[in-house]
């Protein structure tokens, strides 16, 4: 799916009372409806397709503009765990309990942009974690593990953010109420 802006509006037909959006025939007019954007993220872990919607915003370049920095996230979340492993200075056994703990992170949301990696993209991997995150897909995680890697994530966006990689963000992590700076 290609990513463009596009005009629609909340007229609705008078017949069916349905939402005419991009069909409405007043959208010539400039001073008529609103831009707006749908874009792909990566589908969910259970496949399930993304395609959020942004917008209203008054005119086709702040549209676009928006889109672009959406896009455009800076590196991925694989790339920033990668320059993170490489960055460790500690003995070859931690490095791989790391790696271990950080494979689902990887499977799940490796993928994604890293600044726009989300409270529920966390929520899911913790709770798929939780359920799933044995090899063989038989049972969970122990919090152990889960709190590892979690803090190893939280840990590879700090780097990150001090190599001027991405700027600042602060997220919630997890189904309890800690907050982590991402």
């Amino acid at each position: 799916m290609s990513a463009a802006p596009y005009k629609a509006c909340s007229c609705r037909d008078p017949e069916t009372k349905r939402l005419l959006g991009k069909k409405c025939q007043l959208l010539s007019n400039p001073d008529h409806g609103k831009w707006y954007a749908r874009y792909e993220r990566p589908p969910t872990p259970n496949g399930m397709r993304r395609q959020p919607r942004i917008g209203p915003y008054d005119t086709e370049a702040e549209c676009q503009e928006a889109l672009d920095n959406i896009l455009n996230g800076g590196p991925t979340v694989n790339e920033i765990l990668d320059d993170y492993m490489e960055s460790l200075t500690c003995v070859q056994r931690t490095k791989d309990n790391y790696r271990r703990s950080l494979r689902i992170v990887r499977e799940l949301i490796g993928e994604y942009r890293s600044q726009y990696v989300e409270r529920d993209d966390i929520d899911f991997m913790v709770n798929y974690m939780q359920k799933y995150g044995k090899r063989d897909g038989n049972g969970g995680l122990s919090k152990r593990t889960i709190d590892m890697a979690v803090c190893q994530l939280r840990a590879a966006y700090e780097l990150a953010v001090l190599r001027k990689r991405i700027r600042r963000r602060t997220i919630p992590v997890g189904p309890d109420p800690r907050v982590v700076t991402l």
